[in-house]
């Protein structure tokens, strides 16, 4: 009767440590929540697909980023965990204050985390009521920073981590869609309409988050080249018919595991996608997406000025599992911790244009996605690191 009594104990204590541990990362991650940026605030920060993909609801937000802080943290000690570092958007709120001293009391709260938390030169935007940038983090550092912090510091500072939607810059799931029916584009923006000529081949922009510099320049980890993080990226797209992605991807995990009664249209139209591609693996683990147009097409080559190319060949004749696996790709991409945004790239034209010929034609980005400080958008890079292309 003894061994039986003991066993019951042990299971009832790692029970007991289980439920402690996730109490702890549950209130951890409530205190971290705390600092989030709404839809609302975000929208006026830069661009994005939240409000079309959380279809502007606050409360499935909330949920979104109260799951997404559980994760971070509860991955610390996870032995399966993907990555140790996570992309944010961090933002310091304090008026009164220039754009040069907010960011001195970001750089003040940093120091002691020199390795640990990274952050981009430029800023996202620099308004009166914020100055905005993209960061990067080893998970669970941001919660140590902001527990040693002194109040009125971190009762200014908002931060929130950075999920596939808002990455992708507003617009950019219907503007996808219109490619693919082999249709222009046009983005609307406070100055107007721009329309997006494109070429033959569809460039998506992708912007790697700060730690990418850190990662290549590291000179004690000479192994860590821009040809292994590109590897590393396609793994995580591909890896056990897209077993990271799914783990990571808030629609996924909301709509399979009843996270919210909440489910706007467009969460189910990224669910189904990635659904509809991993599921397609066959009985010897092949899936003709991730495996042939992905890891096998899909060719990484870095260009000059920090930029690189990453295309692969497209068939005449799209067919339906063919437009999955681009939209599979993006979304994919997007939940990776390395990337920070993604934007269209093509040939631009404003509206302008047909009124002054003197206006030069903009080539470049097709959507900007940082608010200006007057309230335009502003076409400008804040990449502290690289940037890709995608060909579609």
């Amino acid at each position: 009767m003894t061994r039986p009594s003991i066993l019951l104990r042990l299971s009832a204590l790692a029970s007991l440590g289980a439920c402690s541990s996730a109490t702890a990362i549950d209130e951890a991650a409530a205190a971290m929540a705390s600092h989030s940026i709404s839809i609302e605030h975000l929208n006026e920060i830069y661009t994005s697909e939240v409000s079309a993909d959380f279809g502007d609801s606050e409360k499935l937000w909330a949920t979104n980023t109260l799951w997404q802080w559980k994760k971070i943290l509860g991955e610390i000690s996870s032995a399966i965990r993907y990555s140790n570092y996570h992309s944010y958007l961090g933002c310091y709120n304090e008026t009164g204050l220039s754009g040069n001293q907010r960011r001195q009391v970001l750089d003040n709260l940093f120091t002691p985390y020199d390795g640990k938390i990274f952050i981009s030169e430029r800023t996202v935007i620099n308004i009166d009521q914020r100055s905005c940038y993209l960061m990067s983090a080893e998970l669970g550092v941001f919660r140590e920073c902001l527990e040693n912090a002194p109040q009125n510091v971190t009762e200014h500072f908002e931060l929130q981590p950075a999920g596939p939607s808002m990455k992708m810059l507003e617009g950019f799931y219907d503007a996808i869609t219109r490619r693919l029916l082999g249709e222009d584009v046009q983005v609307s923006t406070d100055k107007g309409t721009i329309n997006i000529t494109q070429d033959e081949d569809m460039v998506i922009d992708l912007t790697f988050c700060p730690v990418i510099n850190y990662l290549i320049g590291d000179t004690t980890k000479p192994e860590v080249t821009f040809k292994s993080l590109a590897r590393e990226a396609t793994d995580f797209m591909v890896d056990d018919s897209g077993v990271h992605v799914k783990d990571r991807d808030f629609f996924y995990q909301a709509y399979n595991n009843s996270l919210t009664d909440e489910k706007p249209s467009r969460m189910k139209q990224w669910h189904d996608v990635v659904v509809n591609v991993t599921s397609r693996t066959d009985d010897q683990g092949y899936n003709r997406c991730l495996n042939y147009t992905i890891q096998e097409s899909m060719v990484l080559t870095q260009t000059m000025g920090g930029m690189a190319q990453v295309s692969f060949p497209r068939d005449e004749t799209v067919g339906r599992e063919d437009e999955e696996c681009i939209f599979y790709l993006v979304r994919a991409m997007a939940n990776h911790p390395y990337i920070c945004r993604m934007d269209l790239k093509g040939k631009v034209k404003t509206n302008d244009d047909d009124e002054d010929k003197n206006q030069p034609k903009m080539e470049g980005s097709g959507a900007p996605w940082s608010k200006g400080a007057y309230g335009a958008s502003a076409l400008v890079s804040v990449a502290a690191g690289l940037a890709l292309n995608v060909l579609l």
